[in-house]
């Protein structure tokens, strides 16, 4: 997957970059997934600060900047348009028409006319029902817009993709070795932060507070991991020699590093198990399962190949059957009805779906589901209700249809041309192939939950999405350090 390791490629400016946003995707699962405001603050600090300073050397043409940026040009200017709309759902627009004259106080939620009139006072008038969590959210949102974009230019040089994919699945490992001596010695290893309500007695979720967060990530991590070991025993296999060559060059490719990676999965899958969360395992089966499809059909051209091909798929099930071993009870032992009874995430539902038949157009104010989801309804979910449990639903009700479709339609245009690379490349085709996966697992959790709202977890989806789409296309050496 990588060529031979050569130290002076490592002494480029673009790798104390590459430093330095690792770094901070090792931090960010620390402080709860960094989802508090401190937390985001401090990662959209050193996340802008590792863009800037690339945005440095590109423009002292130190660093080259990869031509392929041109190639995500739609979906940057979809998610633009909706974090635009997202940043003046938050605008006053009394203080509008006072500056400018224009008069679109009509859009302002409902709330705000009601609140000055019970309270006999100006309160200011905003289409989002709060417009300080829609501030919060949208700086939140930024987060994987900048690892995104990190990602995809860092991650052209495929040493560099590799060392940030290993980056996920070794900060993913070291979150579930943390949970387990946080459950097995009882100590909170997170004491030297500001005092926070701490995840549930006996729960597997730490650093997180939610095991469904730690849950993804352990999915992501052990997509990549899975992923990132196949690609590289099907490369390392002389499948289109004798059988015994075949058999010599698998097992000498299980005894290196293929075979730690492999562990690894296995390792990470475990910890998904011990997690408890259906809704994260649900998304790993389904992510794996196109993996597997994915790395079965890519292109070959001969027999050789085609064997190697089949090699991996039965290697990944082979895999995921010593994990179900591992964890000790089947995976689907796993599914559980979560967070919420699923009357109320019914009733929520149909909360968030009357909120988008209210505002189709302007919507609710995006992060602002908390204050708007209970308004002209008869939801009466017990205890506090922040999030839809639903991001999809969610999206739409937030931001609106036109703003909230465009929002959704970014990444998924980046993850068709994902597929798109991991269907037509041969070299380096584990990048897109692996971020389609992801792409699943995260998309059936989105259905059933927020974790894409923990920025820990955006993040890492982030990046992953960033190398696979970069690498989606051939790569010119002359443009990479």
């Amino acid at each position: 997957m990588t060529a031979p390791f050569e130290f002076t490629r490592w002494m480029k400016p673009e790798s104390a970059v590459l430093l330095l946003f690792v770094a901070i995707l090792a931090w960010m699962p620390f402080p709860f997934g960094s989802n508090r405001p401190w937390a985001e603050l401090v990662a959209a600090l050193g996340l802008a600060g590792v863009l800037l300073g690339w945005a440095g050397l590109v423009m002292s043409g130190v660093s080259p900047q990869t031509p392929l940026i041109r190639q995500i040009r739609w979906p940057a200017l979809l998610t633009t348009l909706a974090l635009s709309w997202a940043a003046f759902q938050s605008l006053d627009l009394e203080a509008l028409k006072s500056f400018t004259g224009l008069d679109i106080r009509f859009l302002a939620h409902p709330l705000w006319r009601d609140a000055g009139e019970a309270l006999g006072m100006g309160t200011g008038s905003f289409i989002s029902a709060d417009p300080a969590a829609t501030r919060e959210a949208l700086l939140a949102a930024l987060l994987p817009v900048m690892a995104f974009l990190l990602a995809f230019n860092l991650g052209r040089d495929r040493d560099r993709a590799a060392v940030l994919l290993a980056s996920v699945i070794f900060i993913a490992i070291a979150c579930a070795f943390m949970a387990s001596a946080s459950l097995a010695l009882s100590i909170d290893l997170q004491a030297i932060l500001p005092p926070e309500a701490r995840p549930v007695a006996g729960a597997f979720a730490s650093p997180f507070v939610n095991p469904d967060h730690l849950g993804a990530l352990l999915s992501l991590a052990a997509i990549a991991a899975f992923g990132a070991s196949a690609e590289r025993f099907r490369q390392a296999v002389p499948w289109d020699q004798d059988t015994h060559t075949v058999l010599s060059g698998v097992r000498r490719s299980l005894e290196g590093p293929d075979g730690a990676m492999l562990i690894l999965g296995v390792l990470l899958l475990a910890a998904l198990a011990a997690t408890g969360s259906g809704v994260a395992v649900a998304g790993f089966l389904a992510g794996m399962l196109l993996l597997m499809i994915v790395l079965a059909h890519a292109p070959a051209d001969e027999e050789g190949h085609a064997a190697g091909h089949r090699a991996v798929t039965a290697l990944l099930f082979a895999s995921v059957g010593c994990a179900v071993v591992l964890g000790g009870a089947s995976l689907l032992d796993r599914f559980g009805p979560g967070t919420l009874d699923p009357s109320s995430r019914q009733m929520i539902a149909e909360a968030s779906l009357q909120a988008i038949a209210a505002a189709p157009l302007s919507g609710q104010g995006f992060g602002a589901f908390e204050s708007y989801h209970t308004l002209g309804t008869s939801l009466s979910a017990p205890g506090t209700v922040e999030e839809a449990g639903n991001d999809l639903l969610e999206s739409l009700s937030d931001l609106g249809l036109p703003a909230g479709m465009a929002f959704l339609a970014a990444p998924l245009l980046l993850v068709l041309q994902c597929a798109a690379g991991a269907a037509t490349r041969r070299r380096d085709r584990v990048f897109p192939a692996i971020a389609v996966a992801a792409a699943m697992c995260m998309g059936v959790q989105s259905v059933a939950g927020f974790s894409l709202q923990v920025p820990a977890i955006s993040v890492a989806f982030a990046v992953l999405l960033g190398i696979g789409a970069v690498q989606s296309w051939r790569t010119n050496m002359d443009l990479v350090r």
